[in-house]
C-alpha cells in the first residue's frame, strides 16, 4: 500500500518462508503432509519441514530430507549442514562428542492432545497434521541457516497479549481456540496467523490512494494538518491500546487514511509491526 512504512517481521517476498510454509501445511490429513512441489519449494528455500508418521517415525522433508526411526519419542541433534549421524553402534563415544557441536530437536510421543509434537531450541513455526477430525501432528518448519542460533527461553505471557492476539483475529475474521490455556499455548501459531491476515487484508483491501501530503492543511475548518492528524490518530490507537480496548473500535469510517494510521500504530504496538 502506498506511504505504509510498516513490514512484518520474517515475511520476504522474494523466497518462500517458514511462516508462509506453515501455513500452507496446516491442516493437512496424516499421509498427505506435503507434496513434491513443496518439498523442492521448501528445499530451495533452505527451510527444514518436521513430522511424524505412523507411531515410529520421524520425517524430514526439504533442505534435509531424512527419515528417523522414533518409536514412543526419539532425539535427534542437528548443525547448519544436516543431521549428525550415529556411524557406529549402540553407545559411540565419536557420535556422542558430535553431539556436543549439535542442537536438539526431541520428537515427543502422546502429549496435548496430539500424538507427536516436537520441542527444539532452533527458531520455528508450527503447523497441524489432522487424522479426520482429530489431530494428530504438531510439526515444525525451520531454516537450516537457523540451526545453531538458539532461542531464549519465553517470558510467561500476560493473559492480555493474548487477549488482544483473539481479538484482533476476531477483527480480521479468523478463528482461535476457545480455552485460555490453549490460547497461551499457541501464542505464536496465532500472532503468525495474524501477521498474516493483515497481510491479505492490505493486499486486498480497495487502494486507499497515495497518502496525503503530511504537511499540507486539512480541509475541514480546523488549521491541522494531515501530519497532526496522523499523531492524533496514532495517540488515539495508544490511549485504546493502553486501556485494553480492542481494535475492532477503530473510530474512524473503514477505508480511510485515518483509519489505516490508528490501525497501523494499534499493531505496531501489540507488536505484529517493526
Amino acid at each position: 500500500m502506498p506511504g505504509n512504512k510498516y513490514i512484518f517481521k520474517d515475511f520476504d517476498m522474494n523466497k518462500l518462508s517458514a511462516i508462509e510454509l506453515a501455513k500452507l501445511l496446516n491442516g493437512r490429513e496424516i499421509r498427505n503432509e506435503i507434496t513434491k512441489q513443496e518439498e523442492a519449494q521448501a528445499k530451495e528455500s533452505g527451510l527444514v519441514v518436521v513430522f511424524g508418521a505412523s507411531d515410529d517415525l520421524m520425517e524430514f522433508r526439504g533442505a534435509v530430507c531424512e527419515e528417523v526411526d522414533a518409536y514412543e519419542g526419539q532425539t535427534v541433534y542437528l548443525t547448519s549442514t544436516g543431521l549428525i549421524e550415529n556411524k557406529c553402534e549402540d553407545d559411540c563415544p565419536y557420535y556422542e562428542n558430535e553431539k556436543n557441536s549439535g542442537i536438539s530437536i526431541e520428537q515427543i510421543w502422546d502429549k496435548g492432545g496430539y500424538s507427536w509434537i516436537y520441542e527444539t531450541t532452533i527458531p520455528h513455526r508450527q503447523f497441524e497434521i489432522m487424522d479426520g477430525d482429530e489431530k494428530y501432528c504438531r510439526g515444525i518448519v525451520f531454516a537450516l541457516s537457523d540451526v545453531g542460533e538458539q532461542t531464549e527461553p519465553e517470558p510467561a505471557r500476560e493473559f492480555s497479549d493474548v487477549k488482544r492476539v483473539c481479538e484482533a483475529l476476531a477483527y480480521f475474521g479468523h478463528s482461535y481456540p476457545d480455552s485460555q490455556e490453549e490460547q497461551a499455548a499457541r501464542y505464536d501459531q496465532l500472532v503468525d496467523q495474524l501477521a498474516l491476515a493483515v497481510l491479505e487484508k492490505k493486499h486486498s483491501e480497495t487502494p486507499l490512494g497515495d497518502e496525503p501530503d503530511l504537511m499540507s492543511i486539512m480541509v475541514d475548518g480546523t488549521n491541522c494538518t494531515w501530519g497532526e492528524k496522523k499523531q492524533f490518530c496514532e495517540m488515539e490507537a495508544f490511549s485504546y491500546f493502553s486501556n485494553d480496548a480492542p481494535i475492532t473500535q477503530n473510530p474512524y469510517f473503514k477505508n480511510t487514511w485515518p483509519w489505516q494510521w490508528f490501525n497501523n500504530e494499534y499493531l505496531r504496538l501489540v507488536g505484529y509491526a517493526s
